[in-house]
């Protein structure tokens, strides 16, 4: 559909949008913008989209708004200027683009082929003149006409404009009405001769002049088209210009009826039961018939591509200066060397475990290089094989190649939200071993926090960060902080984790007042506090800035780390039309927590990658965008860090098991598999899982650091039993703390 828009837009000329809807015909709506193709039963073919789609837009090239107006005052049925309309466009689109003759050749071929316009076991010379025009320049087919016909049909054709269509559809209505009042004429003489062969005829004028009585619609079409007409369905006037006395008709209806009748009492253009086109009535009947009434209707939105990452990211070193002025200057100095205490200690309580991954991150390396290896002949005899060469072939000395090593590359997503106050410590130590490790292996790496605090006094920015583009989903009160990148120094890197580190002591009791005897006096800047969670806005703008990200750094093979105790705000905003109080029309932000029965089609117009979803909500939508992020962005490994749990000890919720494990904890099927995986939180302190979108999920009771401490609790007088106990135990938690460690190198390596 995507590319189905990209076209519509390049042959327009304009922003135009394809969509599929609930539809019961393929339209365009010249307000909008919007170009519908409905939602079928069978699949249709490409050649019929490409149809719709060139016939829409030769719609929105060269038929005017006002054009319909103008129909209604002349009282011409619409169904005609219609067809002569539909003629003079896709003349005037094949002329502009060549190449779109097949599109309509192949697409009104395979329609035919379904009868969509009822012609099948018919006689099309016996159609009225209108279905004749509309079968011609639709499918090339043509019977017997008169010479008057012919002439008429040859008029289409040299139809330039508008006025032109409405001119030969008021002639073309002249022609019809002479034709059946000498038809009439013929019928009438014939049965005054006794030919029994016409009784119906005179039968169907008796019941047409008794429709008239009653105000009835006596506008019949000709010999095939009166099965297929809409008269009884419209309850016209008729054609003395007599005005119906159906009171069930309301008062547009009436209006209408009004207006025609006022016309043709004037001698102007026959009114609507003169002519109608049965072949495009049928095609009407054939488009509502393949239309799957069943289907879910369907929303398009988009990821903006006007977004401006400038503005929604602060940079290292606009935060650094923001942190100087604001909140470090504050520290007393208690507390600052309190604070570079506990960074030294968490600094070589994790050396070992940085080291471990480094040694297990190049070993791997090292492994899938030998084995992607490849042996190749050279041009040199290999003089050892010479003898052989009765019955040797392969006489050629052979090299092995190891290919150049891939450039990897690390992006991490930080949950900045109230709700990791009490985990964020432990957090950002996992946070750190990262950097550590990607500093070690001199692999290029980013951190970015995500927030909606930054902004929060403030009005919504959705105009400062984009451009109002209709169904475009908006962005306002949301930005990245780049706590870290490759590009600091040592000295910047130590010094930002220092201070975020210091926040953490500001956000939850701790037991650094315990240990240093520092009482809590500082405070942190409003704009850099903890808010919601707008982890779904992170996921939707990765793509941005990954591309840039390995442009610079020139990655080949890119992990992407998000690191949250909590599922995602909602976003569910994009922009929409709505009317001011003066009428006017302008775009606003409009959104909805559910969607209801609808299927949401969310594109990225930059790559056309698109996905669907049928919810908009929290986890549902970051498995959303997670998708539509992986198809942007194919050869990208995507791991998630879930630090669960509240309080000291941190469990994990029942809920978060559930939600990462699809299981109901209602559900008594599902107990025996929920208390499994309790019981393994428990020993291993990490359940592994396969969220959708998520290479691999890692849910972490908060609390349990992955470091491994070569420190044994001895204590004194302890006997042999004991001392192997407390070897046991750290044994055991050196092993499945590697366990983590060497699932996680195994997906970045």
């Amino acid at each position: 559909m995507t590319k189905k828009s990209t076209i519509a837009k390049l042959l327009a000329e304009e922003n135009v949008y394809v969509v599929h809807k609930k539809a019961q015909t393929a339209s365009f709506d010249v307000k909008s913008r919007e170009l519908v193709l409905p939602i079928f039963k069978e699949e249709m073919s490409n050649d019929v989209y490409d149809m719709f789609v060139c016939h829409e837009v030769g719609h929105a090239l060269y038929t005017p708004l006002d054009m319909l107006d103008a129909i209604h005052h002349q009282g011409i049925d619409h169904g005609v200027v219609n067809v002569i309309e539909d003629a003079r466009i896709e003349k005037m689109f094949q002329k502009k683009y060549p190449g779109s003759v097949k599109n309509f050749q192949k697409g009104y071929k395979e329609l035919l082929k379904k009868n969509f316009f009822g012609i099948d076991n018919k006689d099309i010379s016996k159609l009225n003149i209108i279905d004749k025009i509309n079968i011609f320049y639709k499918t090339g087919l043509l019977g017997d006409v008169s010479p008057e016909e012919k002439l008429l049909i040859e008029e289409v054709s040299k139809c330039k404009t508008p006025e032109d269509v409405i001119s030969l559809a008021a002639k073309l209505c002249e022609f019809h009405e002479k034709q059946e009042k000498e038809n009439q004429d013929n019928n009438a003489q014939q049965s005054m001769s006794g030919v029994d062969k016409e009784d119906d005829d005179g039968e169907q004028q008796n019941q047409q002049q008794k429709n008239s009585d009653d105000g009835s619609d006596d506008g019949e079409e000709g010999e095939d088209s009166s099965s297929k007409s809409k008269s009884q369905d419209d309850d016209e006037e008729s054609s003395n210009g007599t005005q119906t006395s159906d009171q069930d008709k309301g008062d547009e209806g009436e209006e209408q009826e009004r207006q025609q009748s006022t016309t043709a009492s004037k001698g102007g253009a026959p009114t609507n039961g003169d002519l109608k086109s049965v072949t495009d009535s049928a095609y009407d009947d054939a488009m509502k018939a393949h239309i799957d009434e069943k289907a879910k209707d369907r929303m398009y939105l988009n990821i903006p591509k006007s977004l401006k990452m400038s503005k929604i990211t602060l940079s290292y070193k606009r935060i650094m200066q923001e942190l100087k002025e604001d909140y470090t200057i504050n520290h007393s100095k208690s507390f600052d060397n309190a604070v570079q205490k506990e960074m030294d200690k968490i600094f070589n309580e994790n050396k070992k475990v940085v080291q471990y991954m480094v040694k297990e991150f190049e070993m791997k390396k090292s492994a899938d290089a030998y084995k992607r290896a490849t042996v190749s002949k050279t041009g040199s005899l290999d003089m050892t094989k010479l003898h052989s060469y009765r019955y040797n072939e392969d006489l050629f000395a052979k090299i092995t190649t190891i290919p150049g090593s891939t450039n990897h590359g690390m992006i991490m997503y930080l949950d900045w939200s109230g709700s990791m106050a009490g985990n964020m410590r432990f957090t950002l130590i996992q946070l750190y071993n990262l950097i550590w490790f990607c500093q070690r292996v001199k692999i290029p790496f980013q951190v970015f926090a995500f927030s909606d605090r930054y902004k929060y006094n403030t009005n919504n920015d959705h105009e400062e960060v984009q451009d109002k583009v209709r169904n475009d989903l908006t962005f306002g009160r949301f930005n990245l902080f780049e706590f870290f990148t490759n590009k600091m120094t040592k000295q910047e890197t130590m010094w930002m984790m220092k201070e975020l580190l210091s926040m953490t002591y500001q956000w939850s009791y701790s037991d650094l007042e315990d240990e240093y005897g520092y009482v809590n006096s500082t405070w942190i800047p409003s704009r850099f506090n903890l808010g919601g969670t707008p982890l779904n806005q992170a996921i939707i703008t990765t793509y941005k800035t990954t591309k840039k990200f390995m442009s610079e750094n020139k990655v080949q093979k890119l992990n992407l780390v998000y690191l949250t105790d909590g599922e995602s705000h909602t976003h569910s905003e994009w922009w929409s039309d709505s009317s001011g109080a003066s009428g006017e029309d302008y775009l606003q932000p409009h959104g909805s927590y559910s969607v209801g029965s609808k299927d949401v089609h969310i594109t990225c117009p930059e790559t056309g990658a698109t996905v669907v979803s049928g919810a908009m909500y929290g986890s549902e939508q970051t498995k959303t965008y997670l998708q539509l992020l992986r198809k942007q962005l194919p050869n990208i490994s995507v791991l998630g860090f879930f630090i669960a749990g509240s309080g000291k000890k941190g469990k994990v919720p029942l809920n978060v098991i559930c939600n990462a494990y699809h299981l109901n904890q209602y559900s008594d099927s599902d107990h025996a598999q929920i208390a499994k995986i309790q019981r393994q939180l428990s020993k291993d302190k990490v359940s592994v899982c396969k969220v959708a979108g998520y290479d691999e999920f890692y849910i972490l009771p908060r609390g349990e650091n992955v470091q491994e401490s070569s420190d044994y609790e001895f204590k004194e007088n302890m006997k042999s039993a004991g001392m192997a106990r407390e070897f046991l135990k750290h044994a055991t938690k050196k092993t499945l703390n590697r366990q983590l460690l060497n699932k996680f190198i195994e997906n970045i390596a």
